[in-house]
């Protein structure tokens, strides 16, 4: 076992909000000086410190602590495998840059075909160029600043997709605009 939850210091208080985990020598001297950990009865003497939870704690810290828990007490073969496939994801994207970009493209092309099939097609077709331009500008612009306004950052979420199709069908009805402004 390298990690469990609520504990308490013997003859002391108990922490219901808390995680017991397992820590090297090395470690528990500069935890120990946090006030945040502490000594827990019957497993302290094994190596072993908790921390309040209840005071609201880094998460990412609690799981670095838990996998270093961890990695003390796996078997060796699982531990060095663990720690290879760990490194090997952390260091290798899951996509190239190539297939980002040609992801962006398609992407603003189907938004932009959508904000044509919406706003109205002059020639019948979709017009590809105006689809490509349409979803790259719209999805830069209002999707950019639609998952910004709500929050999202720049992850991948409903609310950027939303924008990119407004963004997509303001630029379409702004070319469509124009171009019966020039030909008038």
């Amino acid at each position: 076992m390298f990690g469990m939850c609520g504990g308490g210091v013997k003859s002391g208080p108990r922490y219901e909000q808390s995680l017991l985990f397992k820590v090297s020598e090395a470690e528990r001297s500069a935890l120990e000086q946090d006030s945040r950990f502490f000594y827990p009865a019957y497993v302290g003497p094994y190596g072993w410190l908790g921390l309040d939870l209840s005071k609201k704690p880094d998460w990412t810290e609690v799981a670095e602590l838990l996998d270093a828990g961890y990695r003390m007490i796996a078997p060796k073969e699982l531990g060095a495998i663990e720690r290879v496939a760990t490194t090997a994801t952390q260091r290798s994207p899951a996509y190239t840059p190539g297939m980002l970009i040609i992801g962006l493209i398609l992407f603003g092309m189907l938004i932009g075909a959508g904000a044509q099939l919406l706003v109205g097609r002059p020639e019948g077709g979709t017009n590809w160029g105006l689809a490509i331009i349409a979803g790259l500008v719209g999805s830069f612009v209002g999707g950019l600043l639609i998952s910004l306004i709500s929050g999202d950052g720049i992850d991948f979420r409903p609310s950027g997709i939303i924008g990119s199709l407004v963004g997509a069908i303001i630029v379409t009805a702004g070319w469509l605009w124009y171009k019966k402004r020039s030909a008038a």
